[in-house]
């Protein structure tokens, strides 16, 4: 009878082990995701895959909206947007810079820095005009040339750095303008975009196959950034606000924009969405 229970024990026991090893064994199962970054706040982001889940992670580093990252995921959280303990965050999109060579002399980029560069000291004395000076010059070579020329490539490969990727012109970042001037590049930059798209339909997916960098979702980013930042400035400048709203009904009209189009905008959650229609829904007539 001991005997038969001695052997019931060892078998519980290892039953027992065996559970217990398997459980941790789970438990210390490490998923890796990889999403796209939709919204950078104090000490923390946002991220979104591709099947729409989205994650919140506690962070010190800075990135840009667009920003594609991964990061290894032990444990998670069951929340909107998922929180947990996640470590490992990489940032997966290297800056590059793409050499475009110019086959006539009257070709060659509109003068201003290089499209990836240290801040420099210009950034005191030149004034936000400029750059959006810059961008006037682009909208009217864009016009004036029925073909993609050289110097158009390489201008608007310069605005997209200088919008997303951290470039510069005429020293000038885009972090260092101020809201209202940053609403006045994005609007129109958001022209720029559309006259291309018009214009020279498969431009943009060239670049798409020799860069890592998200040129064919410029237009899309440039929205997501103008409601990003009309949305803040509506907070604590009622002026500022005003005039953002106004420029917003405007390119409504101008490019047929719609809300569905904005919902349909990849890596956005709901509670910015949530406060993009309260922006939106002041410039409806």
């Amino acid at each position: 009878m001991k005997k038969k229970i001695y052997i019931l024990l060892i078998i519980l026991f290892i039953l027992v082990l065996s559970l217990s090893v398997l459980f941790i064994k789970n438990k210390k199962t490490i998923t890796t995701i990889y999403a796209t970054v939709s919204y950078q706040g104090n000490n923390y982001l946002l991220a979104v895959t591709e099947n729409n889940q989205e994650y919140k992670i506690n962070t010190q580093k800075k990135y840009e909206i667009g920003d594609q990252i991964s990061f290894d995921c032990h444990t998670i959280k069951k929340k909107n947007p998922i929180e947990g303990n996640f470590t490992n965050l990489k940032k997966l999109n290297k800056n590059i810079n793409l050499t475009i060579e110019d086959e006539a002399t009257d070709n060659s980029p509109i003068d201003s820095t290089s499209s990836i560069s240290t801040p420099s000291t210009n950034n005191l004395t030149n004034p936000p005009e400029e750059a959006i000076s810059y961008l006037e010059e682009l909208n009217q070579e864009i016009d004036q040339n029925q073909t993609i020329t050289e110097k158009i490539k390489a201008n608007f490969i310069q605005v997209v750095d200088f919008l997303f990727y951290n470039g510069t012109i005429k020293g000038k970042t885009f972090d260092s303008l101020s809201d209202e001037a940053k609403l006045k590049f994005l609007k129109l930059f958001y022209t720029i975009d559309t006259k291309i798209e018009e214009k020279y339909p498969n431009y943009k997916e060239e670049i798409k196959d020799t860069s890592t960098k998200i040129y064919s979702k410029a237009k899309e980013k440039a929205m997501t950034t103008y409601l990003e930042i009309t949305t803040n400035l509506c907070k604590n400048n009622e002026e500022g606000c005003k005039t953002a709203k106004e420029d917003l009904k405007e390119m409504k009209k101008s490019f047929s924009l719609t809300w569905n189009t904005i919902k349909s905008i990849s890596g956005v959650g709901l509670s910015k969405l949530k406060s993009w229609y309260e922006v939106w829904r002041d410039t409806n007539d």
